[in-house]
C-alpha cells in the first residue's frame, strides 16, 4: 500500500515522510486505512526518534487532501476542537486520527444510503455501532472496522447490530440476577419489573437502549431520579429489535407516569392494540 521513511538531509532536521503506491492515491478507503495505521508511528518517531518507530509520514500533503475532500481549513478546525495541545504537529496528528475516523463513518453511511437506506435510520445503527464497539461487545477485529461493514449489505450489518445488542455477556447475566440499585418487583414468564435507583443499575439493565439514563455520564439519571421513580421493565421474550423490548417508566410526584420505549420515544401510556401482560406492581410517586 504504502512505505514511510525517516530522512536525514544534511544538517537540516531529520523528518518523516510517506510514499503512497499509486495504485491507491485516489481510493479514499485504502489510503484512510494506510494513514490510521501510519499516524501511530509518526507520533512514536516525533516523540522518541528513529529507534523506536519503524514508519513515519509527512502531514502537509495528508492535511492539504483531507480538505479539499472536506473543506478549506477542515483539519486545523477540527484541531481547534481537541483539548491535547502541546504542541502544533501533536495537535494535527489527533485532528488527523479522528477526522480518519469520522472520514470512514461518512463513507460507509453514503455507502447504506446509496442502497436506498432512510438517513436517520442509518444514523441510529451506526450510533449503535459506536456504543456496542465501545463497550467492547464486538470480538473479531475485522468487525470492529467499520470499513469492514462498508463492504457489506445493509441487511447484513443491520442483523449484525441487532444480534449484538440482544446479547449479555456472562457477567452481565449474573449481575442481572441481583444487583445493588436494582430492586426486583414483580415477574412473570414474559416480564421483570424493577425500581431502578443507582446510574450503574441504570446503565446495566437498560443496555441497548437509547435512553439517556444509560449513557456513562450520570448527569441526567442524576437530575431523573432528583424528580421521578424510575422503573425498567424489561422482556423475556420480545427480540431487541422490537422498539418494546424495554420500557422505562418514571413516575413523578403528581403520580404522573411517562412510558419511553428501547427507542427513547415517550407516551403518556402504553400503546394500545400490544398484548403486554406485564406483571401488577405497585408504582409510588416520587417523594
Amino acid at each position: 500500500m504504502g512505505k514511510t521513511v525517516w530522512v536525514k538531509n544534511g544538517k537540516e532536521e531529520p523528518f518523516t515522510k510517506i510514499v503512497v503506491n499509486k495504485k491507491i492515491a485516489n481510493n479514499d478507503d485504502l489510503l484512510r486505512q494506510t494513514l490510521a495505521h501510519e499516524i501511530i508511528h509518526h507520533h512514536l518517531y516525533q516523540k522518541y526518534g528513529n529507534e523506536v518507530a519503524k514508519h513515519g509520514e509527512h502531514f502537509n500533503l495528508i492535511a492539504d487532501r483531507i480538505n479539499n475532500k472536506e473543506g478549506d481549513n477542515f483539519v486545523s478546525q477540527f484541531a481547534d476542537k481537541t483539548d491535547f495541545k502541546p504542541n502544533a504537529e501533536s495537535k494535527l496528528i489527533v485532528a488527523l486520527r479522528k477526522t480518519i475516523i469520522l472520514a470512514d463513518f461518512k463513507t460507509v453511511k453514503t455507502k447504506f444510503l446509496d442502497q436506498g437506506i432512510a438517513d436517520d435510520e442509518v444514523d441510529s445503527y451506526l450510533e449503535d455501532f459506536k456504543i456496542l464497539r465501545d463497550r467492547n461487545k464486538i470480538k473479531n477485529i475485522d468487525e470492529k472496522n467499520i470499513d469492514y461493514w462498508g463492504g457489506k449489505v445493509w441487511e447484513v450489518f443491520k442483523k449484525f447490530v441487532d444480534d449484538l445488542k440482544g446479547t449479555k455477556t456472562r457477567t452481565e447475566e449474573k449481575k442481572l440476577t441481583k444487583m445493588e440499585g436494582a430492586k426486583l418487583l414483580a415477574e412473570n414468564k414474559l416480564w421483570s419489573v424493577y425500581q431502578i435507583t443507582t446510574h450503574e443499575a441504570s446503565k446495566l439493565y437498560g443496555s441497548g437502549t437509547r435512553w439517556c439514563l444509560t449513557t456513562d455520564n450520570d448527569k441526567e439519571f442524576v437530575e431523573y431520579l432528583a424528580n421521578s421513580n424510575i422503573y425498567y421493565i424489561i422482556s423475556k421474550t420480545k427480540p431487541s429489535t422490537d422498539p418494546w423490548y424495554k420500557i422505562a417508566l418514571l413516575v413523578d410526584s403528581r403520580g404522573t407516569k411517562t412510558y419511553w420505549n428501547a427507542l427513547d420515544a415517550p407516551y403518556g401510556d402504553l400503546p394500545k392494540g400490544i398484548n403486554f401482560n406485564i406483571p401488577k406492581f405497585k408504582m409510588e410517586k416520587h417523594g
